[in-house]
């Protein structure tokens, strides 16, 4: 008895005592979000993290803008790009000339390729080095332009409701390779109708890799991204809107730019453990996950897509045959 007792003394003690962890919480990165694909220029968002523990105010927020980087892209044959650190001032003096309604950034510290043949420089099946020298850090990276996806056609399916043709989604007959690992990236932005976003947002089930259909012709739909559970019970699946009748009000349709890209491994598992990051950020009860880097010096991803993009007017039996070029200022944000 006298035994158990000492143990339980000595337990208890010892829980009372005080750890102390000794934490490195002034470790600050750059953390990187560039892309290139053919049909945009380069552009690259560049950033600082911040440490854990520091206070966020006015000038903590400005200085985690990275302004000063010199940035070079260098393809597998020797070609060399630089990009431009594009400020607002000049972004407002560009929307100015071409008679644009005004463009906000992102954030102050986006890079670009300002050279007007980027498209000659952009190529699938091409291999990319990113170069990144700030005052104490040299970044590096590499990416590789897929080649697009075989797309046949792109159509639209939209469920009769009681008053008029409202619930849609964007389908796509495609060929896929007979070469496995191939990985689908779809994305949407709407730009005319009720509904407006200010940039490109992803499908449900953006990321789909062709375990089950490598080498076979298929269809699959898309739709909106949105909750498990919904009062509509759409859940996860939303719809795109037709014209329709609400309130006895007409409502227009959606017009949407559908983006569909390949991407190769890397690129895909930064997306996918971007959003696990972002769906278990305020779970209590989940598990630590680290979003995947391709970044050398760096955190954050460096990423070429094979990139398609459909002009798509959301009604039943629109169908399109034909990819359309996209805008530049889809990049940007519009006030």
């Amino acid at each position: 008895m006298k035994k158990l007792l000492y143990i339980l003394l000595i337990v208890l003690y010892s829980c009372e005592e005080v750890i102390l962890l000794d934490l490195d919480t002034s470790i600050t990165n750059i953390v990187v979000e560039g892309y290139i694909e053919p049909a945009l220029p380069v552009h690259l968002f560049l950033s600082r993290s911040q440490p854990f523990f520091d206070d966020i105010n006015e000038e903590s927020i400005n200085n985690l803008f990275v302004q000063d980087a010199d940035i070079i892209i260098t393809r597998d044959d020797g070609e060399v790009r630089k990009l431009t650190y594009i400020s607002q001032d000049l972004l407002d003096s560009i929307t100015s000339h071409y008679s644009i309604d005004r463009i906000s950034l992102p954030f102050h510290s986006i890079y670009l390729d300002l050279n007007p043949y980027f498209e000659n420089f952009n190529l699938p099946n091409h291999y990319y080095k990113l170069d990144i020298k700030t005052k104490n850090k040299h970044i590096t990276s590499s990416t590789f332009i897929p080649p697009a996806l075989d797309i046949d056609s792109v159509w639209c399916e939209c469920e009769k409701n009681k008053e008029s043709i409202y619930d849609c989604y964007i389908w796509s007959l495609i060929q896929d390779p007979d070469t496995l690992g191939n990985i689908l990236y779809a994305q949407y932005k709407r730009y005319d109708g009720e509904n407006i976003d200010n940039s490109f947002r992803i499908c449900s089930r953006f990321l789909r890799t062709d375990k089950l259909w490598n080498g076979t012709s298929y269809s699959t739909y898309f739709s909106r991204s949105g909750t498990l559970i919904n009062e509509e019970g759409n859940g996860g699946l939303l719809p795109f809107k037709s014209e329709r009748v609400q309130d006895g009000e007409t409502l227009k349709q959606d017009k949407v730019i559908f983006k569909i890209s390949q991407i190769n491994n890397k690129s895909y598992l930064f997306l996918r453990s971007k959003k696990i990051q972002e769906e278990l950020n305020n779970n209590p009860f989940s598990e630590p996950n680290n979003v995947v880097s391709n970044i050398k010096g760096g955190l954050g991803t460096w990423s070429g897509y094979g990139a398609l993009y459909y002009d798509i007017s959301i009604q039943n039996e629109f169908v399109t045959y034909h990819s359309v070029k996209p805008d530049i200022f889809d990049i940007f944000l519009i006030e």
